[in-house]
């Protein structure tokens, strides 16, 4: 049965790593914030979702022409079956 004396220990853990986090992504923010696009005028877009799909088509345009050159990478699904050693019942031989 869980005590006093681990719930402070859980709740003392998960106060750490929130603080963690939270000097962590402020310190990334600060360094970011500089190379970040200025945003739009408060009015010229009343809905933030044609802007967010907006950008994600922006860079969807961007990206598909080189994608579309590169060959696809094989996966387990597409591989071609590899011939395997059989013996004279049929039964495939392990590698």
């Amino acid at each position: 049965m869980p005590t006093a004396g681990s719930a402070r220990r859980v709740l003392a853990f998960r106060l750490g790593i929130s603080a963690i986090f939270d000097v962590t992504g402020a310190t990334v923010l600060r360094l970011v914030r500089r190379s970040l696009p200025e945003p739009p005028d408060p009015g010229s877009r009343p809905d933030p979702f044609v802007a967010a799909m907006d950008t994600i088509m922006t860079a969807h345009r961007e990206l598909a022409p080189m994608a579309a050159q590169h060959e696809p990478t094989p996966t387990a699904a597409h591989r071609q079956p590899t011939a395997r050693a059989q013996d004279k019942a049929g039964v495939i031989l392990p590698l």
